[in-house]
């Protein structure tokens, strides 16, 4: 039996290093890590060090959902004050929705959405999120943003969301997506 170690610096006495494919093979299944058979026993793979296998029986793959989403009020006028928007998104995920503040062992960006006047470049985005109802894994969750005094006249709409969980399976969605769901 061969044990083989893919780059992860583990070597023993007679262990062989191919430098083309950064990959230990061990002579006996004797030198493997806990001294018993390994789970490894072949490879023909070229690791060049850029690919982990994570040999896990089952996880979670998919990015969270958005099954609703709303941003009120409908009409503003920010001609003589800031003027303050309300979303409420209902989001569901297997490992949890990451939201500012609460993503978990997740370090990256969390879930937000921007919206943008289509006449000009200015964006408004929403980012903190707060659960108002359920939990991490199906809940509803309400976030503001204020559009500043004197900010582009006319439409504003959704631009792009990013919905994040708590493993960082990520999605980025645009005005269309939401579209084709009604």
């Amino acid at each position: 039996m061969v044990a083989v170690f893919l780059g992860i610096g583990i070597a023993f006495a007679g262990d062989e290093y191919n430098a083309n494919t950064n990959i230990f093979i061990s002579p006996s299944a004797e030198n493997a890590i806990g001294g018993g058979p390994s789970n490894i026993t072949e490879s023909i793979i070229n690791n060049d060090g850029l690919e982990v296998i994570n040999v896990a029986s089952n996880g979670d793959k998919k990015p969270p959902v958005v099954n609703s989403l709303k941003i009120e009020p409908g009409t503003i006028d920010s001609t003589d004050s800031d003027q303050e928007l309300t979303l409420t998104v209902a989001i569901e995920d297997v490992s949890g929705v990451c939201v500012s503040g609460n993503c978990g062992d997740y370090n990256g960006s969390p879930t937000q959405l921007a919206l943008k006047n289509i006449d000009s470049d200015q964006v408004a985005t929403f980012y903190e999120f707060k659960l108002v109802f359920g939990d991490s894994n199906d809940g509803i969750y309400s976030s503001k943003v204020t559009i500043k005094k004197g900010s582009a006249a006319g439409i504003w709409r959704v631009d792009n969301m990013l919905v994040v969980d708590k493993l960082g399976n990520y999605k980025s969605l645009v005005y269309e997506d939401f579209k084709k769901q009604k």
